[in-house]
This record gives structure tokens, sequence and C-alpha cells, in this order.
């Protein structure tokens, strides 16, 4: 009988074991599944609100942050909206979006709006400073002021992206209207690493030569591709060659989407900003055209002539 109950003891012992090893570490099958398949489970978001990082304020105090300063950017779609000169009015868009476009964990809330006749692109934006207690206006390199920027960055929800020396580089077109006949569209490089700056990498231009009154369109269209000094270029391929060349010493990253939002009001900023920054995606599958074809402004109906170097 006692070699009975040693041996049924030492076999409930080791069951017992067994069974408090399992209890003990619940994701041990999960962690063997996770080694045989590569993949591990996580719960977290790609862009939660109250990430930390780089060390600094999580992005939902940052967002606080803006929205203590809603006065001093909401203010500029008001100038702007209220001007006495009707052609200079905000009669396209104002939106704003939250991001890090420099990658620094400091997020910028971007002010952009498309405004008068021409719907001339202008652009500002703001960062969390390196204390992470206040914002600051970026300037421009063209002007150290604070200077608004003039890309088309609100036509963009995705943004082409690059980098260089641990810089990041997005590729901004700027569609410019001069007078009723005459249209430029630039491709620009912008990068927000302590301040706003830009380089054009060249375009074309587009010249009504002749116009149909009866049918209230183009007729003949001279075309002009350019780079940035201007200079004549033999053809599209020619630019499309510019500007592939333009980016060869820069490594192309994945796409960024922008989540623009618009202007709200006082009681919804913190929402609105919550919402854009949920929106923003540094890891895109989503692709954008660098350039619009030039046949977009008018049509196919006019005869294009292209102008070629003299």
């Amino acid at each position: 009988m006692k070699k009975y109950g040693l041996l049924v003891g030492i076999t409930l012992m080791a069951f017992m074991t067994a069974c408090g090893k399992a209890s003990a570490d619940p994701g041990d099958a999960t962690k063997d599944a996770s080694a045989e398949t590569g993949i591990v489970e996580t719960d977290e978001k790609e862009n939660d609100t109250t990430a930390v990082q780089s060390g600094g304020a999580d992005y939902e105090s940052q967002l606080d942050l803006f929205a203590a300063e809603y006065s001093n950017w909401k203010i500029l779609y008001e100038d702007w909206a209220s001007s006495p000169d009707e052609d200079v009015k905000v009669v396209g868009e104002y939106k704003v979006a939250v991001a890090d476009l420099n990658r620094n964990g400091r997020l910028e809330l971007i002010c952009s709006s498309l405004q008068g006749t021409g719907l001339f692109g202008v652009t500002v934006v703001y960062e969390v400073n390196e204390s992470y207690d206040g914002v600051i206006r970026l300037d421009s390199v063209d002007d150290k002021d604070g200077e608004d920027v003039g890309g088309d960055f609100i036509s963009h929800p995705v943004l082409n992206c690059y980098e260089k020396d641990g810089i990041y580089y997005y590729a901004v077109e700027d569609y410019t209207p001069t007078g009723a006949s005459l249209i430029e569209e630039c491709l620009y490089a912008y990068s927000f690493e302590d301040c706003i700056d830009h380089e054009k990498i060249g375009g074309y231009t587009l010249k009504v030569d002749e116009y149909d009154y009866d049918a209230w369109c183009a007729k003949s269209v001279l075309v002009k591709f350019c780079d940035a000094n201007r200079d004549y270029l033999d053809d599209e391929k020619a630019l499309d060659k510019l500007i592939k060349d333009y980016w060869k010493d820069y490594k192309e990253q994945p796409c960024v989407e922008i989540k623009w939002v618009d202007v709200p009001e006082e009681s919804d900023c913190l929402a609105s900003l919550k919402e854009s920054l949920e929106g923003y995606n540094e890891d895109s599958a989503l692709t954008c055209e660098l350039l619009p074809d030039y046949r977009t402004h008018h049509g196919d109906t006019p005869e294009y002539t292209i102008r070629h170097p003299e």
C-alpha cells in the first residue's frame, strides 16, 4: 500500500507541475506558433495618438498644443477670407493637416489654401518646439521672417517621398495661371528640416495662341517644357528624364498620405486634429502622379505645338 500510495503521489505531482507550467505562461503556444510562421501579433495601432515618439511628448499632448494656439492659425483663414479685394478672397479651399514630415517626432500643423481667382497656393507650417511646451512657425528659406510658401500642398492627399542624408523631401507641384492665356505648372522638392526649404525641378508652360470664342475653348496652344532656369527642353520625354535624374541620388520612400480637414470651429478643434493625425500614413501603398499631363488643362481639342530650343 505504501508503494502504491507513493506511486500515485509522484504521478499526481508530475501532473500538477505540467499544469502549473501551462497556466504560468498562457502565451507559450502563441510564441511557438509565431516562431514557426514569423508572424507576431500585436495590439499596437499605427497612428496611436498616445504613442510617445523620439523620447518627446505623446502625440495627444502635442495636439493639445496646436489646439491651444487655435486663434493664431485660424486668423490666417480669417485674413484671407475677409480681404476687401474680391480677387484675393479664398475662392478655393482652406484646409489643415497634422503630419510629421521631417520625422523628428514633433508634429507639424500644415495650414494651406488655394486662393484668389487663379487659385494660388499659400501654405504656412507650425511645429511643436523642442521642449514640447509650445509651437513655432517654420520659416521659409526665401524669407526668414516666417513668409508663407506657394506649393499646392492642399492638392496632394498623397505625396511622393524621398530621403537623402537623413532628410525627407516631398515632390509638390505648383499650378500658376498668369492671366487668361498663360499657365505654368512646375514641380518642386520640399523639405521641413528646421525650416521650409524648396527647390524648383522643372515643368511646362502653356500659352493659348488662338482662341475659339464661338466654342469657348482654346484652338491652338504653345507648349514649352523647361528646367528650373526656364531653359527649353526638347519635349515631354526630356522633362520626364530631368525629373528622374533629379531624384537619382535620393532613396525613394513609400508615399505619404495626408488627411486634410476643413478649418474647424474651436469647440471641434481637437477632434478634427485627431481625425487628421489618424489619417496620416508614412507607409502608403498609394501612388501620386508627379505632374499632370499638359493636355489636362485644355483637353484634347486644341492643336498643341511644342516649342523647341532654338
